[in-house]
């Protein structure tokens, strides 16, 4: 009979959601986050769609430079997430 099995090694998913030790010099992260961006919906991008596929598409300019021209002619503000 094999008696090793206490020898196996814990998953690290199993090692990861147990808090750490009163032992250590844990500090929590108390620091305020930043609050998330509003998630655009289809229908906010709707009025601005066919002037961003005319910039991009057509006249194969980069996404960065789509984003400040349609920024500057509009007013809306978008982020490129990659």
């Amino acid at each position: 009979m094999d008696l090793d099995w206490h020898l196996m090694p814990i998953s690290e998913e199993a090692a990861s959601s147990q808090p750490p030790p009163s032992h250590s010099n844990y500090i929590a992260d108390t620091r305020p986050r930043k609050k998330k961006a509003r998630t655009l919906r289809e229908s906010d991008w709707e009025p601005y769609k066919d002037r961003i596929i005319q910039l991009h598409h057509v006249e194969k300019r980069p996404l960065p430079e789509v984003r400040i021209l349609i920024e500057q002619e509009f007013g809306f503000i978008a982020e490129y997430v990659g």
